[in-house]
């Protein structure tokens, strides 16, 4: 790292002081003499311009975004609220849990009665769920309509989406998170049912902001990171102006809406949201005990017995799950530096976890938007605002998980109380085979939330939060 800009500031002062001190002390021998004076008045504009240069350049790199002044009030975008008889027709297709009020598992699960734990076990039963995936009609007719404001439209998000074996999930998932202002790559993987694949195909056909990858995908180490490089390449190539990628899965489900979402894009400004596990923060010599307790902690062997990463590129383990912004996406896909760091990921384990968070805290490799381009140490255990993850060594913080899956919690009803009122933008990992009435209260009170925003024109949600966990938690 360099020197800091304080730091900077300090030298320079002393260095003024020095002078002036050496000056005076020869005052008397160069006084008259016009050469020995011009000598000291050399240094003295010197180390004047250099600390004019000092200050400028504090403020320049000290400055950040409207939005990331603590004193800045980030005013959410309004719209004219929907008329009544509109709402009234987008809450007739809306999908509804009708065995039971998700309202009852909406409060901590210790204060659930057996009533409460036996109704989180019902499989579901919901409304408007089409089935029909081979007729575009069909599928349109079951799909919440959901307007899409001004503001949103010229703020288009691109979502890169990973599918496996789930139909009904990825449909469900698209019908939430689709907007006409957005563009979708969806990848599939090559081990999937021809049927599958097929019916996936026909999904992304009924709309033309929606589009599958030409190459497949094998969901194998790292396999996962050059498809997803596929679709970063198709969606640069689109002629949709977005601003931000935001890569899912067929298990996940949003927790904001999409106008929360742009909202909450234009709070973070230019910089990425790439998380790096806490676990590498030290390489190998972490001493965070939840690293040494858990059986995740040993993430350096992931390349070990790899080559050395190119620039001196300190690795580190992060998540697939990341939010890049355009500018970002450009350097990945053009920046011979980011592209040496993507070779050498593809010879490690698990590259879908190394490559972008490596990309971004490594500093002197200049990725637009890393955290660590602004900050004096880049990996302040900064949480991920892109993904909400329980993990079995946080389990303390969240003792209420039914179970775990490779040590990650699968999310059920027991967990809606923490989803429901999370800062973060979409959940992992939900299963249908695991207490599904979970996903299907999450979807309910989605769009419930949905039809609130075009009810009253604007979002349902605190955004200086935002601020304050984005900026105040980085240290700006």
């Amino acid at each position: 790292m360099g020197i800091r800009s304080d730091q900077r500031l300090y030298l320079y002062s002393r260095a003024a002081e020095e002078s002036f001190q050496n000056k005076r002390l020869s005052r008397n021998k160069c006084f008259c003499n016009i050469g020995c004076l011009w000598k000291v008045i050399k240094v003295f504009l010197t180390v004047l311009l250099v600390l004019v240069c000092s200050i400028g350049s504090y403020f320049l790199w000290s400055s950040t975004p409207e939005s990331a002044d603590p004193t800045f009030d980030f005013q959410p975008q309004t719209s004219e609220p929907w008329r009544e008889e509109e709402i009234e027709e987008i809450l007739t297709q809306i999908p509804q849990v009708t065995q039971v009020s998700c309202n009852r598992f909406l409060s901590p699960p210790k204060e659930w009665s057996k009533k409460e734990e036996k109704l989180s076990k019902i499989v579901p039963r919901v409304e408007t769920a089409s089935t029909a995936y081979g007729d575009c009609t069909k599928i349109t007719s079951t799909w919440v309509e959901i307007p899409v404001s001004k503001f949103e439209r010229g703020q288009p998000i691109a979502f890169s989406i990973m599918v496996y074996n789930d139909l009904d999930r990825f449909a469900r998932l698209l019908r939430a998170i689709y907007r006409t202002s957005n563009v979708y790559c969806v990848h599939v993987d090559n081990k999937s049912l021809t049927e599958f694949q097929k019916n996936v195909s026909q999904i992304a056909s009924c709309f033309q902001n929606v589009f599958v990858t030409k190459q497949p995908v094998l969901y194998e180490k790292s396999s996962v990171l050059e498809q997803e490089m596929v679709c970063l390449q198709e969606l640069w190539s689109k002629k949709v102006p977005w601003n931000w990628v935001i890569n899912l899965s067929e298990e996940e489900f949003p927790l904001k809406t999409n106008l929360e979402i742009v909202h909450i894009l234009n709070i973070m400004h230019d910089f990425n949201d790439i998380w790096v596990d806490p676990c590498t923060e030290h390489g190998s010599n972490s001493e965070w005990i939840g690293c040494q307790l858990s059986t995740l902690g040993r993430f350096t062997e992931r390349w070990k017995s790899s080559p050395l990463p190119p620039f001196y590129a300190q690795p580190y383990k992060g998540q697939v799950h990341v939010v890049l912004t355009r500018a970002m996406v450009n350097y990945i896909l053009h920046n011979e530096d980011a592209k040496a760091i993507y070779e050498w990921s593809l010879k490690t384990e698990y590259s879908h976890e190394i490559f972008f968070s490596t990309l971004n805290a490594n500093a002197h490799l200049q990725a637009p938007g890393s955290n660590a381009v602004i900050l004096e140490h880049p990996l302040k255990k900064k949480p991920s605002l892109a993904r909400l993850r329980l993990l079995k060594r946080h389990d303390a913080e969240w003792p209420y998980c039914t179970y775990y899956l490779r040590d990650e919690c699968l999310l059920s009803p027991r967990e809606l109380p923490l989803l429901t009122t999370s800062w973060q933008l979409f959940a992992n990992k939900f299963k249908p085979y695991h207490r599904p009435m979970g996903y299907a209260c999450l979807e309910e009170w989605y769009f419930t939330k949905v039809v609130q925003e075009l009810s009253e024109g604007k979002v349902q949600l605190d955004l200086r939060l935002y601020h304050k966990i984005y900026y105040q938690h980085l240290g700006i």
